[in-house]
């Protein structure tokens, strides 16, 4: 991942840059620099997906697996798990985890 300077993120961010995006969302996740907020951070994920960052794809799959700032739906983590490119087994074994 690349690294920003402050003036630079905030750059970055406004451009859509995949890589501060994603950086953004986890900052939100983890409640780092920002007050923790789960919606917020699937916002920026989403953002972030949508510009193709995998590391994104896979936070969403792992958010909507446990409904952290999104409505929990099994299916929709189950696409964005495949859209980040994990392998179908791999899949299966993270579902089950949940049931």
């Amino acid at each position: 991942m690349k690294i920003f300077s402050v003036i630079n993120f905030r750059d970055a961010v406004e451009r859509d840059h995949k890589d501060a995006l994603f950086h953004l969302g986890m900052m939100f996740f983890n409640g780092k620099r920002v007050q923790k907020n789960y919606a917020k951070a699937a916002k920026w994920f989403l953002k972030a997906a949508n510009q193709g960052s995998i590391d994104a794809m896979y936070k969403l799959g792992e958010m909507y697996r446990y409904g952290d700032g999104v409505p929990q739906d099994d299916n929709e983590a189950i696409k964005w798990f495949r859209r980040a490119g994990e392998k179908e087994e791999i899949i299966v074994k993270m579902m089950n985890k949940i049931k």
